[in-house]
Protein backbone atom coordinates (compact mmCIF):
# COMPACT_ATOMS: atom_id res chain seq x y z
CA UNK A 1 0.00 0.00 0.00
CA UNK A 2 0.97 3.72 -0.74
CA UNK A 3 1.93 5.16 2.34
CA UNK A 4 0.57 8.72 1.04
CA UNK A 5 -2.85 7.39 -0.17
CA UNK A 6 -5.48 9.19 1.07
CA UNK A 7 -8.29 6.88 2.25
CA UNK A 8 -11.86 8.19 3.11
CA UNK A 9 -14.97 6.00 4.51
CA UNK A 10 -13.79 5.01 8.01
CA UNK A 11 -14.97 5.00 11.38
CA UNK A 12 -13.42 7.40 13.51
CA UNK A 13 -11.14 5.52 15.54
CA UNK A 14 -9.93 3.97 11.94
CA UNK A 15 -9.40 7.87 10.96
CA UNK A 16 -7.02 9.23 13.73
CA UNK A 17 -5.01 5.86 13.60
CA UNK A 18 -6.09 4.59 16.59
CA UNK A 19 -7.90 1.45 14.71
CA UNK A 20 -6.62 -0.99 12.07
CA UNK A 21 -8.43 0.09 8.52
CA UNK A 22 -8.89 -2.99 7.45
CA UNK A 23 -10.04 -5.12 10.71
CA UNK A 24 -11.31 -2.19 13.15
CA UNK A 25 -8.42 -3.45 16.20
CA UNK A 26 -8.99 -0.99 18.83
CA UNK A 27 -4.57 -0.39 19.05
CA UNK A 28 -5.69 1.80 22.05
CA UNK A 29 -6.38 -1.95 24.24
CA UNK A 30 -2.50 -3.69 23.95
CA UNK A 31 -3.30 -7.04 22.49
CA UNK A 32 0.33 -7.89 21.47
CA UNK A 33 -0.78 -6.42 17.38
CA UNK A 34 1.68 -5.10 15.53
CA UNK A 35 0.92 -2.54 13.07
CA UNK A 36 1.69 -0.62 9.67
CA UNK A 37 1.23 2.99 8.15
CA UNK A 38 -0.83 2.53 5.17
CA UNK A 39 -1.90 6.12 4.51
CA UNK A 40 -3.58 9.54 5.50
CA UNK A 41 -7.10 10.12 6.28
CA UNK A 42 -8.89 13.11 4.93
CA UNK A 43 -7.36 14.82 8.44
CA UNK A 44 -4.18 14.00 7.60
CA UNK A 45 -3.73 11.75 10.46
CA UNK A 46 -1.99 8.82 9.61
CA UNK A 47 -3.48 5.79 9.18
CA UNK A 48 -2.39 2.09 10.21
CA UNK A 49 -3.55 -1.84 9.55
CA UNK A 50 -2.26 -4.79 11.36
CA UNK A 51 0.50 -6.69 10.02
CA UNK A 52 -1.53 -9.96 9.50
CA UNK A 53 -4.58 -7.81 7.65
CA UNK A 54 -2.16 -6.10 5.70
CA UNK A 55 -0.56 -9.84 4.47
CA UNK A 56 -4.26 -10.94 3.98
CA UNK A 57 -5.35 -8.07 1.62
CA UNK A 58 -2.32 -7.81 -0.73
CA UNK A 59 -2.62 -11.82 -1.21
CA UNK A 60 -6.47 -11.24 -1.96
CA UNK A 61 -5.57 -8.33 -4.33
CA UNK A 62 -7.58 -6.17 -2.30
CA UNK A 63 -8.25 -2.68 -3.60
CA UNK A 64 -8.42 -1.13 -0.05
CA UNK A 65 -4.65 -2.59 1.00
Amino acid sequence: MNPEEIIAGLTDAQAEGLACIICGRDYLCPRGSRSIPVGHSVTGSQLFACVACDLDAASRGDARR
